[in-house]
């Protein structure tokens, strides 16, 4: 079975986390999908990516705003399904 997803939602982060951030609330917003293969009557194998943008900006020349922006996440593991 494959799937697709978006979510959206906001980030807050202090100077104290995020080394010279020119906000302190972003939105934030991603996009996935990925494919759950069946494993038995309940239990399923789920591949997942997603592509998450977390909008902060900052001063830093060590490129710490291309760390915080832009994430993209692979996971697999079981799911019980009910």
């Amino acid at each position: 079975m494959l799937f697709v997803k978006a979510v959206g939602g906001a980030m807050f982060a202090t100077s104290d986390v995020i080394a010279q951030t020119s906000s302190l609330t972003r939105p934030i917003f991603g996009a996935g999908g990925g494919m759950d293969i069946p494993a038995g009557e309940r239990l399923m194998w789920r591949f997942n990516m997603d592509w998450i943008y977390g909008g902060f900006q900052t001063n830093d020349t060590n490129q710490i705003s291309q760390i915080v922006q832009n994430n993209f996440r692979i996971s697999t593991g079981p799911v019980w399904r009910f």
